[in-house]
């Protein structure tokens, strides 16, 4: 799915009005239908702990629920480096490495910290293999003239797989991984 910033209304969503976490985009779909709004596609994004707090940069309607996690060396995909931050604002979207963004004066109304980034400046991430035995169905967002693209695969895939569709197919300029093994999306 792609939306230009300027055409669509974007939402991050961690916990419900009673504080418990949306664990499923259905729930996150009934809720709003019940506040009179109409959720057209929503997808898992951002890495979190088991009590669903954000391990990374998480802004919310302004708000910051989580600080920019700068550990560069960790388990799991997060830590895989450069890991990066999507973000937006009334007027702009961003895709960047953690690095970068941390030196940007950048005032987003929503973020989510990722990892790890897929494409940077064009370039597959030099971490991937491009024989790599690990597959899984993956989901991310990749960036080009301020509009999104949002890709699920539709079967399991390789870091390197995933990263050459938005490098080759969609020819964006950053891309970030979202989420695999859980990965999801609802479409109205």
């Amino acid at each position: 799915c792609s939306y230009n910033r300027s055409e669509a209304r974007f939402e991050v969503f961690n916990l419900n009005a009673g504080g418990e976490p949306y664990r499923y985009l259905s729930t996150l779909a009934e809720d709003l239908k019940n506040q009179n709004q109409n959720l057209l596609f929503a997808m898992n994004a951002g890495m979190y702990r088991s009590d669903y707090s954000a391990v990374g940069l998480y802004i919310e309607a302004s708000q910051q629920k989580q600080k920019l996690n700068t550990v560069k060396q960790g388990f799991g995909n997060f830590h895989i480096q450069p890991n990066g931050v999507l973000a937006w604002n009334q007027n702009k979207s961003i895709i960047t490495t953690t690095d970068d963004y941390s030196k940007l004066k950048f005032n987003p109304d929503y973020a989510t910290q990722s990892g790890p980034m897929l494409v940077i400046n064009e370039k597959i991430n030099p971490n991937f293999l491009e024989r790599s035995d690990s597959f899984k169905i993956r989901n991310g967002v990749g960036i080009k003239d301020q509009t999104l693209y949002f890709v699920i695969s539709n079967t399991a895939v390789s870091f390197y797989q995933f990263a050459q569709f938005f490098q080759q197919q969609l020819k964006v300029q950053n891309a970030l991984y979202l989420d695999g093994l859980i990965s999801s999306a609802y479409i109205s």
